[in-house]
């Protein structure tokens, strides 16, 4: 799991999770608006790295949101492995939020120039606090 910590631990309201290439849109843009919302890349889904998830969650217990962002529909990618397993985790206070793209049957958005207005979307979304 790759993360980054952050200089004002207990300023944090947000916590971004993620896995994939989409970590560094999101740390590119995170770094740009100079933000304090922690990133975690998780590279390993299965087995479930609870332990280190519960760690990061303590570490930000300030943190009243967390947000899973994927660049998969709904339907696929990590979301429909993560999601149950993310909520059991949950503080009290603490509410989960997906960000990505919605159900589909199909992967792909088949446009570049879309795929990239959505990507920084999602982007957009996940860092910015009414996301």
């Amino acid at each position: 799991m790759l993360h980054d910590v952050l200089v004002h631990p207990a300023a944090v309201k947000r916590i971004v999770f993620t896995c994939g290439k989409v970590y560094y849109d999101l740390k590119a843009a995170r770094d740009k608006a100079n933000t304090n919302v922690p990133i975690v890349r998780i590279e390993q889904l299965y087995p479930f790295p609870q332990p280190m998830i519960v760690e990061v969650l303590k570490q930000y217990e300030g943190a009243t949101e967390v947000v899973w962002v994927q660049e998969e529909p709904r339907n696929m990618g990590a979301w429909p492995f993560l999601h149950e397993r993310l909520l059991a985790l949950l503080q009290s206070g603490q509410t989960l939020r997906y960000v990505g793209r919605p159900i589909s049957a199909s992967p792909a958005t088949g446009s570049h120039h879309r795929h990239e207005d959505q990507q920084k979307a999602r982007v957009e979304m996940a860092l910015n606090e009414t996301g």
